[in-house]
C-alpha cells in the first residue's frame, strides 16, 4: 500500500499535534490533505468487497471514487459522497472536527485505488479498513464504576476505575475512547474528561462540592454509567484563591487595556478586571469553586473558560482574542513544521490512520 504526496498524518493538538479534531476512533492522528482535490491509497495487489472508514467534514462536503488501476486510472468501480458532519461539542478535551461518521462501500470486482476527496484542510478521514464493507459496530454498552470508599472530602483527590462493557458486562479490551466525567449535581469535578485504554481508566478524581448521595457519571456518544452514591464531605479551614494570566491577541500581542470577566454561575458571584501594559491580570480573594471566565479586547471576546478556583493555590489561566476572523479548519497552522509528517500512519491490522 502507498499514499499519494499529498497524503498527510495529522496529530491531535490534545496529544502535542495541532489538529484542531476530537473523539477520532484510533487515537491520535487521522489522514488529511493540504493540496489537491483528494488523497489517493494505492493498493497494487488490489482488493475485493468494498472498504470501510471514519471521516469527519464540520463545513463542506467531501467524496470518495474507487478505481480498478492505480494512481485513479480504469474503470470507476464506485464512488460515494460525503454530507457534511455535525459538531457536537464534546471535545476530547478540546477540537472541533468532533464527530467521526462511520461509513463503508461495496463494490465488485477488483479495486487498486482510493481517492479521498473534498475542501483542503476540511476533511478528516480515519479508520480505512480494507475488504470491510462496514465498519464494525462498537461494542461497548456500559461504564461500570469499581466501588468507591464512602465518605469522600471536597478538593480531595481518591482513585477511581471504570470499565467499558459490552452487553454482557464483558470488558470491551479495543475501546481506547474519551469519556466525560461529571457528577449527577453538574460538572464538578476534574478531570472532566480522560482516555480510556484497553477498555478501562484508572486515576484520581476530585470533586469541588460538598453533598450527600452523590453518583460519578461517565458518558460516550449516549453510552453512560454511574457510581454507587457516596458522601462528600465540606473540607475545614478554607483559604481564598486567586486567578492570574495574561491576555493575548491571536497575533501573540499583549490585550493592554482589555477587560476580564468572571463569574459563578451557582453562587452568582461576578467581578471585572482591566489588564495592565503587559496584558496581565489579576482577581483575588476568591472562594473556592467553579468559575467562568473571558475576556474582551477592541470589540472582540474570547472563549468562555471554565476554572477551578483552589483554596489558597493561586491558578493561572491565560486567555486569547481572535482580533482577525478565522475559519474551523482542520489544521492549526501556528505549528504546522512540528506536527506534518510526508506519509500516512499504518496503524495496525488493514486499518489505516
Amino acid at each position: 500500500v502507498n499514499f499519494s504526496p499529498n497524503s498527510l498524518t495529522l496529530i491531535d493538538a490534545d496529544d502535542g499535534g495541532s489538529g484542531n479534531f476530537a473523539n477520532e476512533p484510533s487515537p491520535h492522528t487521522v489522514l488529511f490533505f493540504l493540496e489537491g482535490e483528494a488523497s489517493r491509497i494505492n493498493v497494487p495487489e488490489g482488493f475485493t468487497k468494498g472498504f470501510s472508514f471514519y471521516y469527519a467534514a464540520i463545513l463542506y462536503p467531501g467524496f470518495v471514487s474507487v478505481y480498478s488501476g492505480t494512481d485513479a486510472t480504469g474503470d470507476l468501480v464506485a464512488t460515494l459522497e460525503l454530507p457534511v458532519t455535525p459538531m457536537v461539542g464534546i471535545g476530547d478535551p478540546t477540537g472541533e472536527y468532533d464527530f467521526w461518521q462511520p461509513i463503508g462501500v461495496s463494490f465488485d470486482g477488483v479495486a487498486r485505488s482510493i481517492e479521498f476527496g473534498g475542501f483542503p484542510n476540511y476533511i478528516g478521514f480515519d479508520n480505512v479498513t480494507l475488504g470491510a464493507p462496514a465498519p464494525a459496530p462498537t461494542e461497548v454498552r456500559h461504564f461500570v464504576f469499581s466501588p468507591i470508599a464512602s465518605p469522600q472530602t471536597a478538593d480531595v483527590p481518591f482513585a477511581v476505575s471504570i470499565t467499558a462493557t459490552d452487553q454482557r458486562g464483558e470488558r470491551v479490551r479495543d475501546f481506547y475512547g474519551t469519556v466525560q466525567l461529571s457528577t449527577d449535581c453538574g460538572p464538578y469535578l476534574t478531570p472532566g474528561s480522560v482516555r480510556f485504554a484497553d477498555g478501562i481508566w484508572e486515576g484520581d478524581v476530585t470533586i469541588h462540592h460538598a453533598s450527600s448521595d452523590v453518583r460519578l457519571v461517565a458518558t460516550h456518544r449516549g453510552l453512560s454509567g454511574r457510581s454507587d452514591p457516596l458522601d462528600v464531605l465540606a473540607r475545614s479551614g478554607f483559604e481564598p484563591g486567586a486567578l492570574v494570566g495574561r491576555v493575548k491577541t491571536d497575533q501573540r500581542r499583549a490585550a493592554a487595556g482589555g477587560t476580564v470577566y468572571l463569574w459563578n454561575n451557582h453562587t452568582g458571584y461576578n467581578d471585572i478586571t482591566e489588564t495592565d501594559s503587559a496584558g496581565r491580570y489579576l482577581f483575588g480573594n476568591l472562594p473556592p469553586g467553579l468559575f467562568s471566565v473571558a475576556a474582551e479586547f477592541l470589540g472582540r471576546v474570547s472563549q468562555v473558560w471554565e476554572v477551578w478556583i483552589r483554596p489558597g493555590i493561586p491558578t493561572t489561566l491565560d486567555l486569547e482574542v481572535h482580533t482577525t476572523p478565522r475559519e474551523a479548519v482542520l489544521l492549526v497552522p501556528a505549528v504546522l513544521e512540528s506536527t506534518l509528517r510526508t506519509e500516512a500512519d499504518r496503524c495496525f491490522g488493514e486499518s489505516w490512520c
